[in-house]
């Protein structure tokens, strides 16, 4: 039985139990069917798809985008994340600077790639010398010695996706606009988090998306390859 059969059945029981309470204890039909009216209404409203007509707040126009999960931050969606990565032919990733995820200890970069020799790398990084990053920096409101300490990471980024580039089919490029998106896409599912400029992108809410060609995962796989193909730069930037 469907999800949406099942919920309108459970829905259906507990109204006819409602009535069916309400007429033992009060004798009232009228009061009883009123009950199981209210009920029906209510529960099949809550359990979302037991309605047979969809409402604004119904799950359903979530599942014809192609929402599958929301997570509070990286980490907790990480299992998922790299479960996602070991089982597809190509991976994806848009970042600003990728400090934490490709540099820290046990990077999610790194948790990713350790089952998948065959992934097909395609990484999006916010140029260190573009405009827009001294726009985003400014907004982030740093010191001078913070700003060279942030512009040092992104070179230790580079070196580290340099050195990875030996083992993995693995390439890089370099956007200059300013980052609102941070995308992980794999064959199966897309992970989305906006960013901001209050908090690390690791730490903000990141939502997924089944593939199954669903409007949202198609609309920022096509994003992502409209950039990689028409406006990032390769190689290596100069310091």
């Amino acid at each position: 039985m469907s999800d949406s059969k099942t919920s309108r059945v459970v829905g259906f029981l507990l109204a006819l139990a409602a009535g069916i309470i309400v007429q033992f204890f009060f004798r009232a039909p009228v009061a009883a069917l009123l009950t199981f009216l209210v009920v029906s209404i209510a529960v099949l409203f809550f359990l979302a798809d037991g309605l047979p007509v969809r409402v604004s707040l119904d799950r359903s126009p979530r599942r014809l985008l192609g929402y599958d999960a929301c997570y509070d931050n990286q980490e907790a969606a990480a299992v998922d994340i790299v479960k996602a990565a070991h089982s597809t032919q190509r991976l994806d990733v848009k970042l600003i600077r990728g400090h934490s995820f490709v540099l820290d200890e046990e990077s999610l970069l790194g948790r990713m790639l350790s089952e998948n020799l065959v992934v097909k790398v395609r990484i999006l990084l916010l140029s260190p010398e573009g405009a827009s990053m001294q726009l985003y920096l400014s907004k982030l409101r740093l010191s001078g010695e913070e700003k060279n300490e942030y512009l040092t990471k992104c070179s230790m980024v580079r070196d580290k996706l340099e050195r990875l580039k030996a083992t993995y089919d693995l390439e890089y490029k370099y956007y200059d606009f300013f980052p609102t998106w941070k995308l992980i896409l794999t064959d199966s599912r897309s992970f989305v988090a906006p960013y901001d400029t209050k908090s690390r992108g690791s730490r903000l809410p990141v939502a997924a998306y089944h593939d199954m060609g669903k409007p949202v995962f198609i609309a920022f796989s096509n994003w992502f390859n409209g950039i990689w193909h028409n406006f990032a730069a390769p190689g290596i930037p100069e310091k």
